[in-house]
């Protein structure tokens, strides 16, 4: 422990993580520092830090948490924690042996609980134009057979939220449907519903397009206005089963709620359609009559007819038509729905690009870049024996994390490569999964629980994981729509509750030093794995035990790994300076290497060396980018955010949207 008499002045407490919290964007600089790459977990010197921050300011207080990366430090005034920031965020201490990463941090304040859902007669006096609400405008009979009809027709079950398109497919990426990808027509069962809305002239058209949305207790939808170009004036939603609640905005501030009873019609034209805004509540639970009433299963139909033309409503400043503005909802379960309804046409094999949507904005499409084909996919494929053979020590705070989670918890490993931290704690039940098939194989033969899959589609149903790590693999996503999307994938997978890990390459390395963040990493391939082929499956072995017989030190050079460090010998390669020389490492001899042909086409063969050098892909992340990433999205909280071995790495908890 420390003994807080030595620090004078200083108070020096334990403290937990949710004491200080990272300041929002709008709160400016605060008197408090978070101060990364120093806490107890370092071993520094206290005394050495002590010093230095007196030295620069009055401190009021340190706070000091066990077996973390980091600490806080309170200052009397935001000018002073300006000061101390300024002097000390990235700059080498030769007294610490490090460089101290500095953020400003707010202090922490318990969430206000979310008051109880106000009663539906609370709005009653409020009347939105254009609005109207038929109660029982179908039988129970005609209820019976619609659920019967839609119960028996396929769903889309790859997200939380249940969905099925008639007539149009409704893409949830760009608000809107291609009406020149038009689906069979609408079924029998749903046209005596149509046609008594036509008869009965609450509609001025014969729709064309259903959406069937399946509502369990808890889920809901996010405020929106259906776009205005992509539909005409006339939306009906028909509730089947089970009740809700909608809630109404206008831009000026009138908001109403509006009960919707099973068989319940409720029409939106005009204002109401065009100018508020409409949602259903993520919850379990309705003030009704002031009772509060469990929700049950609900089955809505959106009944729509898609326009022709531009919209000309007199509404323009909320038109995308006359606007040019497109909303986007960012809502997690509508996000995984584009991507997984569009995974038949995740690889095109004639332009070699992937054309899946990840519905993050109107220009964001998760496209499989050619970096990430050649110089990550094909790459680990090639190099996975040898790249096994390094990679065998796990990382002490991904060692911590795991044995940390609880007794027969479910984790998944995205990006699992060898398997390296499957068998860290035999108490939890440990998933693992990679791109690469061969990497999957080796974990195969060890015995783990595996299977191949994209992080970009990870194939395995929503909210399930207690936990998942991912550890040096966002990093190879070329584009900042692909990590974003990676991530919102780990999101999606875990459980409410649940806490993701994940490791990036930092461009601030004390040791190897990057121009740039999109660079390539050269791999040095030994002969030996590069002539491996099916017929001599022990040649991998065989270099393995004449490395074990080795020195240790050489040990360590041949295998291109410290013992310590995941992060091999990193050289940077320009994208334009493919060919230059790459830095080579000892290897193991071999008569084969003046006739050997690289397996990959970018492939340099080293003969002097014995080696064939091959280009990674890497994105260099910068202090607070990674971050920045999680903070995007919206189910999401980072936990804790610290510096470990030339990784920036984040600790990130999903949030439970159901009690939002």
């Amino acid at each position: 422990g420390i003994n807080a008499e030595k620090w004078g002045l200083i108070q020096v407490q334990k403290m937990t993580d949710m004491q200080f919290r990272r300041p929002a964007a709008t709160d400016g600089p605060q008197r408090h520092l978070f101060v990364s790459n120093c806490g107890m977990a370092t071993k520094i010197d206290v005394n050495a830090m002590e010093s230095l921050l007196r030295s620069l300011s009055t401190i009021e207080r340190i706070w000091w948490i066990e077996d973390k990366f980091h600490m806080y430090v309170s200052l009397p005034s935001v000018e002073d924690a300006v000061r101390v920031r300024d002097q000390l965020h990235n700059v080498f201490i030769p007294e610490l042996g490090r460089k101290p990463l500095i953020e400003f941090a707010a202090e922490y304040q318990e969430p206000v609980p979310p008051p109880p859902p106000q009663c539906v007669s609370c709005s009653a006096h409020v009347s939105i134009p254009g609005l109207v609400l038929i109660d029982e405008f179908i039988s129970v009979e005609e209820e019976q057979e619609l659920l019967q009809y839609i119960d028996g027709s396929p769903w889309d079950t790859l997200i939380s939220r249940r969905v099925q398109h008639y007539g149009y497919e409704f893409n949830y990426k760009t608000r809107n449907i291609d009406p020149n990808k038009p689906l069979p027509s609408l079924p029998q069962p749903f046209s005596h519903v149509l046609n008594r809305l036509v008869n009965q002239q609450l509609i001025p058209f014969q729709p064309d397009q259903i959406t069937v949305n399946e509502y369990q207790p808890g889920q809901g939808i996010a405020s929106h206005v259906d776009t205005h170009s992509a539909f005409e004036d006339g939306l009906v939603s028909l509730s089947l089963a089970g009740h809700t609640v909608m809630e109404f905005a206008h831009p000026d501030g009138r908001y109403k709620q509006i009960l919707l009873s099973p068989r319940s019609a409720l029409i939106m034209t005009q204002e109401s359609r065009y100018a508020w805004r409409h949602a259903v509540v993520y919850r379990k639970t309705d003030m009704i009559n002031g009772q509060i009433v469990p929700r049950t299963r609900r089955v809505s139909l959106t009944i729509r007819k898609i326009r022709g033309s531009p919209c000309s409503c007199a509404f323009p400043e909320l038109c995308d038509s006359q606007s040019g503005h497109v909303e986007s909802i960012n809502e997690e379960t509508d996000t995984c729905y584009e991507i997984r309804n569009h995974e038949s046409r995740l690889f095109d094999s004639s332009s070699g690009k992937s054309a899946v949507d990840s519905g993050v904005g109107s220009e964001d499409q998760i496209v499989i870049t050619e970096d990430e084909r050649k110089h990550v996919h094909e790459v680990y494929d090639v190099i996975a024996p040898h790249f096994s053979h390094t990679r065998y020590k796990p990382w002490p705070m991904i060692d911590s994390f795991l044995k940390a989670l609880p007794c027969g918890a479910i984790v998944a490993d995205v990006g699992c490569g060898n398997g390296k931290y499957l068998g860290v704690n035999p108490s939890l039940f440990m998933l693992g999964s990679d791109r690469s098939s061969n990497l999957i194989q080796i974990c195969a033969d060890r015995g783990f629980e595996v299977a191949v899959a994209d992080n970009i589609k990870l194939n395995y149903r929503s909210n399930v994981f207690d936990a998942v790590i991912s550890i040096a693999v966002v990093h190879h996503f070329s584009t900042e729509q692909n990590r974003l999307h990676a991530i919102r994938e780990l999101s999606r997978i875990t459980k409410p509750g649940g806490r993701i890990l994940i490791y990036v390459w930092a461009l601030e390395q004390e040791k190897k030093k990057f121009d740039k963040q999109d660079v390539l990493v050269p791999w040095h391939l030994q002969m030996v794995y590069e002539t491996k082929d099916k017929n001599d499956s022990d040649k991998s072995d065989k270099a393995e035990e004449k490395s074990a017989k080795l020195p240790k030190r050489k040990r360590n050079k041949q295998k291109n790994v410290s013992t310590d460090n995941d992060v091999e010998p990193a050289v940077e390669s320009s994208k334009a300076d493919l060919n230059a020389e790459p830095v080579a490492l000892e290897s193991t001899q071999s008569s084969e290497s003046d006739t050997v042909t690289p397996k990959l086409d970018h492939g340099i063969v080293m003969t002097e060396k014995n080696a064939v050098v091959y280009q990674r892909y890497y994105h260099m992340f910068v202090q607070g980018e990674l971050d920045s990433l999680i903070q995007r999205i919206p189910t999401l909280r980072i936990v804790d955010s610290y510096f470990d071995h030339a990784n920036w790495c984040v600790v990130a908890e999903k949030i439970d949207l159901s009690k939002a």
